[in-house]
């Protein structure tokens, strides 16, 4: 019998290359006539629906909005959304001010992608 690991044991490593298969990489291990070739949307929705309907998947992994790498939000990255705290700018003076996110920047990002 199988023993499922637990999916807070799965490395990003693991959902990487699952990711990457999802979207036609097959590693050399498998013999597959046919691969799925998934955008990178359509890859990610299933680990989307792994992580959130089947509890398969750590919670933790999200998908870059801006370069589509995954990073694990519990070491990383940003999520930015109506309920996101404003961030400092400064105006033309040199002044720092508070600033509100934009709608556009709303999404999630890893370190090297964050909006400023």
């Amino acid at each position: 019998m199988a023993v499922l690991k637990n999916p807070n044991d799965i490395p990003l490593e693991d959902v990487e290359a699952l990711y990457k298969f999802l979207q036609g990489e097959v590693p050399e291990c498998l013999q597959i006539d046919y691969p799925p070739k998934l955008s990178e949307q359509e890859a990610f929705s299933i680990i989307y629906y792994l992580q959130e309907v089947l509890f398969l998947l750590p919670d933790r992994y999200e998908r870059c909005d801006k370069c589509g790498d995954l990073y694990d939000s519990n070491q990383e990255g940003a999520t930015i959304s109506e309920d996101s705290e404003p961030h400092i700018v400064e105006d033309d003076d040199g002044n720092e001010i508070e600033k509100a996110w934009d709608e556009s920047e709303y999404g999630f990002y890893c370190d090297c992608c964050r909006p400023d």
